[in-house]
């Protein structure tokens, strides 16, 4: 018997009903299992979505302190400016005042 008598034969043959259920329950019980390894991988995915979402907003977070602390170091750079100028007035008007009242 060649291949295409071996193929036809399975096909004409009649299989039993005991067959039948045993090949359908087989079949249903690795369907069950890819299923259960398609969730399982699904829910690692998922994990590991929920992990880089955090990791994202975490950076987004540092990333925000970080412009704020850049912008309050600016700040204090300003206000620093500002003190060494009005400390200058300040001994600009010291040596006025000395100078008024000096005899």
């Amino acid at each position: 018997m060649d291949y295409i008598d071996n193929i036809v034969l399975k096909l004409k043959r009649q299989y039993s009903k005991d067959e039948l259920v045993s090949y359908l329950a087989k079949k249903q019980s690795e369907l069950e299992t890819e299923v259960g390894m398609l969730k399982s991988e699904r829910d690692e995915y998922q994990y590991k979505y929920e992990k880089l979402l955090k990791a994202d907003n975490a950076v987004k977070s540092r990333a925000g302190q970080l412009k704020l602390y850049q912008n309050m170091k600016a700040e204090i750079k300003d206000l620093r400016e500002k003190c060494r100028k009005l400390e200058l007035d300040n001994s600009k008007l010291l040596q006025k005042v000395v100078r008024l009242n000096a005899p």
